[in-house]
């Protein structure tokens, strides 16, 4: 599968990419729904890049402040996303939730889960961090009760474990 290469399997990955549909516009893609997203998003704006622009994520939510997410283990997204929806829409950016599973360097285009096949023309890696877990046993899944802390639906987990009471 030369030209071909894997992309982040086991990790939270987002790409978004910006489509030359009108004015010939150059599509760059790039990876990770975080804040080096949302700052280059927020500057092509800015800098009044006309192209569309979307954002693919395999989570469900817009860009959050995940710092937020230890304080107060908050589970509604919308308390802690760095720009609410409407900001989106007024910036006519359209966000889709999938996976990304490849990108073939060659035929310039990403694949996701759902089948889709994106072309791109410029591309950008900006592959986010990822929780590390410790190579000791008990951290690598076997206990239910240990935890990495990245998403909402990592909230919802450890609010699930630790019960009413």
């Amino acid at each position: 599968m030369e030209g071909k290469s894997p992309f982040f399997p086991s990790s939270l990955c987002t790409c978004f990419y910006i489509s030359s549909r009108s004015n010939n516009w150059i599509p760059i893609l790039t990876t990770n729904r975080g804040s080096g997203t949302l700052g280059l998003i927020q500057a092509l704006r800015e800098l009044k890049y006309p192209g569309a622009i979307t954002i693919i994520s395999k989570e469900p939510d817009l860009i959050i402040d995940r710092t937020k997410l230890s304080k107060a283990l908050i589970t509604d997204a919308a308390k802690i996303q760095w720009r609410p929806r409407e900001w989106y829409a007024e910036a006519a950016i359209e966000t889709i939730t999938d996976e990304v599973t490849a990108v073939d360097f060659e035929q310039k285009s990403i694949s996701t889960n759902s089948g889709q096949n994106i072309p791109y023309t410029k591309l950008v890696l900006a592959s986010g961090g990822t929780p590390r877990r410790l190579p000791l046993q008990g951290f690598k899944g076997e206990l239910k009760n240990v935890f990495t802390l990245r998403t909402i639906q990592d909230v919802r987990s450890i609010l699930a474990a630790a019960g009413e009471e």
